[in-house]
């Protein structure tokens, strides 16, 4: 450690000193050092000297073009060593302490068009010093954020069984979302009330990109089947609901969607919504956060789960209540954890 002499002379030290001493401790060498801190050799070897002359000692032996650091310096530097682990565990602490009343949330469009502000709205009345950030995304897009940890929950309406299995991961089922095709309200399937997959095919789709929930599901509609997507008339594929909808709404083709997403769009008079038949009308809607979350995390997790449960109630047909029993489409199945 540091004598008084020399704790004295530190309290005037300027911490580019000690970072350019650090940085020629650990290289042993003036333009090594110079690289590592992006400064110019002379820069680094004049804040050398300062810190040597502030604090009388020698700390660097200079042999040509060999750099050796003497014994002084090798104490000197264990103890500025220590004082910069201690600066950045408290940093670390800090940023910790100020993020720890922020939730990261990454939702997808159904559950955000839904419930989603209400449950935030009742959420700010019991804690209200939480704060929220919210990124709407797709379902790929929300789950490797979740996994880069750059999120703490994320809400999806597909999940994968690996996803589900995973020790790390929590996961809980929080309701079902019933996919329904939609139409122009002049198309002539605008006068069924319910459709089945070969209805669909004779008509150019819309969909959407393959990192959408909605459109992984929907694949694996045309899978059980028996059709391959590939071999459907795709008029356009669109990053999101939105678009996809006014797609349709402008006589691009058919598509099936969430009907959260398209409900809306049908009271306003731009589609019509159509059942599909019902082994294929629904999809589970999932949330997710990482068991190592903070206390925070786990208690707001633990309130949306039970919010959403209770107030996601789609309003599925009578068929579907009479198959509520069976299994969802395979990429949803398996039990909650």
């Amino acid at each position: 450690m540091f004598n008084m002499n020399q704790k004295k002379s530190l309290n005037s030290v300027n911490i580019k000193e000690l970072e350019a001493f650090i940085a020629v401790a650990d290289t042993l060498s003036f333009s090594e050092a110079a690289k590592k801190m992006n400064m110019s050799q002379p820069s680094i070897s004049v804040k050398v000297k300062s810190f040597e002359k502030r604090i009388n000692k020698t700390l660097f032996i200079r042999d040509g073009r060999k750099v050796v650091i003497t014994p002084d310096g090798q104490k000197i530097a264990a103890s500025v060593r220590e004082v910069f682990d201690s600066l950045h565990k408290l940093s670390a602490t800090v940023s910790a302490t100020s993020n720890e009343n922020v939730i990261r949330i990454n939702v997808g469009e159904a559950i955000f068009l839904y419930a989603f502000q209400e449950m935030l709205d009742k959420y700010r009345t019991i804690e209200p010093s939480i704060h929220y950030k919210t990124q709407i995304g797709d379902t790929q897009t929300n789950l490797e954020s979740l996994e880069k940890e750059e999120s703490d929950i994320a809400f999806v309406g597909w999940i994968g069984s690996e996803r589900l299995n995973s020790e790390n991961l929590r996961v809980e089922r929080i309701g079902y979302d019933e996919l329904v095709l939609i139409v122009p309200l002049w198309h002539e399937l605008a006068k069924k009330d319910k459709v089945s997959i070969r209805d669909i095919i004779k008509f150019p789709y819309v969909g959407r990109k393959s990192n959408s929930g909605v459109q992984r599901t929907v694949n694996e509609i045309f899978k059980i089947n028996g059709i391959h997507f590939n071999d459907v008339q795709t008029a356009a594929v669109f990053d999101d609901a939105s678009s996809v909808i006014m797609a349709v709404f402008r006589g691009l083709g058919v598509s099936i969607v969430s009907k959260l997403q398209a409900i809306t769009a049908e009271k306003i008079g731009l589609i019509r919504i159509i059942n599909l038949d019902e082994k294929m009308s629904n999809r589970s809607i999932f949330a997710i956060m990482r068991k190592s979350s903070s206390n925070n995390i786990h208690k707001f997790f633990n309130f949306c789960v039970s919010f959403l449960k209770d107030n996601m109630k789609v309003d599925l047909n009578i068929n579907r209540k009479k198959n509520s029993s069976k299994k969802s489409l395979t990429s949803n199945s398996g039990k909650s954890t």
